[in-house]
């Protein structure tokens, strides 16, 4: 089973190292050769790190729902290649077939766990439900205060209440 045309997901591309140096992938049980990948240097790296800083606003700014739904689609293509990706992991590292047979299934549940945790999250880690709206739990109001505040901004303040949009 050998896999060519390896290349590193950057930014939406798949891409060869910039220097265009790649790297033998080799199974240590029999000295096959798995396959070769892109070998990344710095300017990968950087290439990396900018893609990730321009991403990080809409991951932020992604609700709970939006973000679940993508750690969800996650586990649902590792389940699909499940079979597959256990025999990638098994002739790259060697581990014995009764371990790696454990740990896909390990994997899509913990990925499941935190699609789970990203829409049960409190306080200002949650984010917001509801695009462009920032929610009483955020700013920290109960709903009596939300109510109050309501109330008080309609008589004079240009702060909006708690549960208003942003």
């Amino acid at each position: 089973m050998t896999h060519a045309g390896a290349r590193m997901l950057i930014d939406g591309e798949l891409l060869e190292a910039a220097e265009g140096r790649e790297r033998e992938i080799v199974n240590p049980a029999s000295g096959a050769l798995l396959a070769s990948v892109p070998d990344a240097g710095p300017a990968d790296v950087e290439l990396a790190v900018t893609a990730a800083a321009r991403a990080f606003p809409a991951w932020r700014d992604a609700t709970p729902r939006e973000r679940s739904e993508r750690i969800n689609a996650l586990a649902d293509a590792i389940a699909e290649h499940a079979e597959e990706l256990g025999a990638l992991e098994l002739a790259n590292v060697g581990k014995p077939l009764s371990v790696v047979r454990e740990e896909m299934p390990v994997t899509v549940d913990n990925l499941r766990f935190f699609a789970g945790a990203a829409r049960s999250l409190h306080g200002p880690t949650a984010g917001e439900y509801l695009p462009g709206r920032t929610t009483s739990s955020r700013l920290g109001c109960s709903t009596s205060s939300v109510a109050t505040a309501r109330r008080s901004a309609t008589r004079s303040s240009s702060t909006p209440p708690c549960g208003s949009s942003r």
